[in-house]
C-alpha cells in the first residue's frame, strides 16, 4: 500500500531526526551543523507529529502488543525501573531499614557476590 510506504518513510524520518536532536550538541560543537539548522530539525520534527499524531494508536496496534505489557518497563524509564531501590532485594531491606524507608545501594562487593550465584 502507497499509504503504508509513505508511514514508514514518515516513521524513519522521524527516527532520524530525532537521533540527529538527541546528539545535536556533538553535531553543533564539532560544527556539522549550523544552529539554524538545528532549528529547522526540530521544527520538521513537530511537524511530523502532527503528521503521526491521528494515526498513532493505530500505528501501536499494529505491534500485537499484549495488554499486559504495556506498562512494562522496558516501554517507560528502563534506568529508573531496573535502578537498585526498585529491586526485590532493596524492597525488602527497606522493611528492616532506616526509618527513611530507602534501603542502601548495594557495595561492589555485595554485586560481586550476587553476580555469582
Amino acid at each position: 500500500h502507497a499509504g503504508d510506504r509513505d508511514m514508514l518513510r514518515v516513521l524513519c524520518s522521524l527516527y532520524s531526526l530525532n537521533y540527529l536532536e538527541e546528539n545535536m550538541g556533538w553535531y553543533l560543537s564539532n560544527k556539522y551543523f549550523a544552529p539554524s539548522k538545528a532549528d529547522a530539525i526540530h521544527e520538521q520534527i513537530l511537524r511530523l507529529y502532527d503528521v503521526i499524531r491521528p494515526v498513532a494508536v493505530d500505528l501501536c496496534n499494529g505491534f500485537g502488543l499484549p495488554e499486559d505489557l504495556i506498562g512494562a518497563p522496558i516501554l517507560g524509564d528502563w534506568v529508573e525501573a531496573m535502578s537498585w531501590h526498585n529491586t526485590p532485594e532493596a524492597k525488602a531491606a527497606s522493611g528492616s531499614s532506616s526509618s527513611s524507608g530507602t534501603a542502601a545501594a548495594p557495595s561492589a562487593f555485595d554485586m560481586s557476590r550476587a553476580s555469582r550465584k
